[in-house]
C-alpha cells in the first residue's frame, strides 16, 4: 500500500482511538454526576464534537506529525467541572482512569482480532505464509 493510503489508515485509527478515549472520560463523568462533557457533546464516539473542541490536536498536529515522522501524534480533552472533582475525588479518579481503560480495551480487541485472523493455519490456508508451497 502506498504512503498516502497508509497515512489515511493511521489517521482514521488515531481519530477513532482518541475519540473513544475522550468519550470514555466524558461518559464516566456523566455517570458520576458531572454533565459538563455531556452538554458539550463529548459523550459520543462521533469525532466531530471532539474535533470542534480541539481542532489543532485532532486535525492539524496529527496530520503534520504523520507527514514529518510517519505516525500521528495529537491530543484532545473532555471538559469537566473542577468543583465536582473536588467534591467527589473517587468519582474524579474513575473519570481519569476511564480513558486509559478504553485504550486497554482497544488493545485487547485488536490483539484478539490479530490472533484470530493471522494465525499460521489461516495464513497457510490463504497461501500467504509460504507462497508457492504445496500442501497435502
Amino acid at each position: 500500500m502506498d504512503k498516502v493510503g497508509m497515512g489515511i489508515i493511521w489517521y482514521v485509527v488515531f481519530l477513532f482511538s482518541v475519540t473513544l478515549h475522550e468519550a470514555a472520560h466524558a461518559w464516566v463523568a456523566l455517570r458520576g454526576g458531572d454533565p459538563t462533557a455531556y452538554y458539550g457533546g463529548q459523550v459520543s464516539i462521533n469525532p466531530a464534537p471532539h474535533i470542534r473542541r480541539s481542532p489543532i490536536g485532532m486535525v492539524a498536529l496529527p496530520i503534520v506529525s504523520l507527514i514529518m515522522f510517519g505516525w500521528p501524534f495529537g491530543f484532545a480533552s473532555a471538559p469537566y467541572d473542577p468543583f465536582w472533582a473536588q467534591r467527589h475525588p473517587l468519582r474524579a479518579a474513575r473519570m481519569a482512569l476511564a480513558g486509559p481503560g478504553a485504550n486497554l480495551l482497544l488493545i485487547v480487541i485488536a490483539a484478539l482480532i490479530i490472533r484470530a485472523l493471522f494465525r499460521p493455519a489461516f495464513l497457510v490456508a490463504l497461501n500467504l505464509l509460504y507462497p508457492g508451497a504445496q500442501y497435502e
